[in-house]
């Protein structure tokens, strides 16, 4: 049984949010926070990210912020692209958690083309107040692969990331593209060179992005101490300010009851957000369905075996 404790949004932080149906606990210090579909979830996620990136911005005049790209974001970014309180002028690094190798930019599969059509793009042609040059994407097609992840590395000691939005693999709920064997919790690299795990590869293919698991590349990833904590140099440590995870569906219904009843281990490795003093983690009722009978009563959302 989860060891619950109620915590919902502060509806003077997010009061869109506060005013929807919502299920509220907590994991160690995950913050869990499930509502009936993907729309109220994105709208739910997207104020709680506007309201974290606000008072950032009261805190610190440069702002780092990393975001993924998946469909499971599509909701929460174009909830967040249209809230005119972000403030977006803040923000001095904007990057990415991934992108594969070989793929230019403009090609729909790769991540840079996602977040220019999702979210940076959207932002700069609706005018909003973000710096072109704050935008830095990971160079997939710009070889040789090591030097990119080095070059990327550098950015993130130079701009530790504050806010970081994103979500969980549907085997193993891993980050960005940390898939056990790989995944370290200790990683001593910030960006690295990766093969796509085969969980992975079938999660891209399942969502339409690939034909075929043998046509996806190689990729470059940001590490999980790259996306929680790490020491930027010596004797300095860093640690997120805020991780959002957003995942909606189904699909991620297996990772979510991983990630939140299971261990904390580089086996789930979504599960090391429940050591982050600052994290939540957003569902759908799908996504949250088997968590049903371990203290969470989902019939309030309209659950139904």
């Amino acid at each position: 049984m989860l060891n619950t404790r109620f915590a919902p949004l502060d509806p003077e932080q997010a009061p869109l949010a506060a005013q929807l149906p919502c299920l509220g606990f907590q994991v160690d210090q995950l913050y869990v926070y499930i509502y009936a579909d993907r729309a109220a979830l994105g709208q739910a996620a997207a104020a709680a990210l506007a309201s974290e990136f606000r008072r950032a911005a009261t805190e610190t005049e440069s702002l780092s912020v990393i975001f993924a790209a998946a469909p499971s974001q599509d909701e929460t970014l174009a909830a967040l692209v249209e809230d005119p309180t972000v403030p977006w002028a803040a923000v001095r690094f904007a990057g990415q958690m991934d992108e594969y190798l070989e793929l230019p930019a403009d090609d729909s599969r790769s991540f840079r083309y996602y977040h220019n059509t999702h979210l940076w793009g959207l932002l700069l042609a609706k005018g909003r107040a973000l710096d072109p040059a704050a935008i830095q994407p990971l160079r997939g097609d710009s070889p040789p692969a090591d030097a990119e992840a080095a070059r990327y590395a550098e950015l993130l000691r130079r701009f530790p990331p504050q806010i970081v939005q994103g979500g969980i693999g549907e085997v193993n709920a891993h980050l960005a593209f940390n898939d056990p064997p790989a995944a370290r919790f200790d990683d001593p690299e910030l960006v690295k060179v990766i093969e796509v795990a085969p969980a992975a590869k079938q999660q891209q293919v399942n969502e339409g992005h690939f034909a075929r698991v043998e046509e996806i590349p190689r990729a470059l990833t940001l590490t999980v101490p790259a996306l929680t904590r790490f020491s930027p140099a010596p004797g300095r440590e860093h640690t997120v300010s805020y991780w959002s995870c957003v995942a909606p569906g189904a699909a991620k219904a297996s990772a979510v009851a991983k990630l939140l009843l299971g261990e904390i281990t580089e086996q789930t490795p979504g599960s090391i957000l429940r050591t982050l003093p600052h994290a939540a983690l957003f569902l759908d009722v799908p996504a949250a369905a088997e968590l049903q009978g371990t203290a969470v009563d989902l019939s309030s959302l309209g659950w139904t075996p």
